[in-house]
């Protein structure tokens, strides 16, 4: 790791990338659909890649999940700077899931860096 890849890599993870808010819109035995919003920072040279999942036990423990978007085809191509509404996207699978972290993949200069995350509590049925 070069010292000029370091200093990047520690700027994006206290200046993320991308920021991501949202809600858990329903939730059954197989499914978490939440409702996602993204703030993106200027990151020149950076490329979106894909957004990233995991389900949190009762216990604490991530267990990976896929995510997709639902209500439309998704972005494949990124967002330049600015506040966004990305949309429903579905979350499976639930398992005993009490929440789910959510965030974006970006490639930049040769790394994958995480934007900011968002941990969304799945309400009791």
């Amino acid at each position: 790791l070069s010292a000029m890849a370091a200093v990047g890599e520690a700027y994006y993870r206290y200046a993320p990338i991308a920021t991501v808010s949202g809600a858990v819109m329903s939730a059954d035995a197989a499914q978490v659909i939440v409702h996602l919003r993204m703030e993106r920072r200027s990151a020149p040279g950076c490329k979106f890649l894909v957004m990233r999942a995991r389900t949190i036990d009762p216990d604490g423990e991530y267990e990976i999940a896929r995510i997709e978007r639902i209500d439309q085809t998704p972005v494949e191509t990124g967002f330049p700077p600015g506040r966004y509404d990305l949309g429903l996207w579905r979350i499976v699978p639930r398992s005993d899931g009490v929440a789910v972290i959510v965030w974006p993949l970006y490639e930049c200069g040769g790394r994958v860096i995480w934007g900011g995350s968002v941990v969304l509590p799945i309400p009791p049925a």
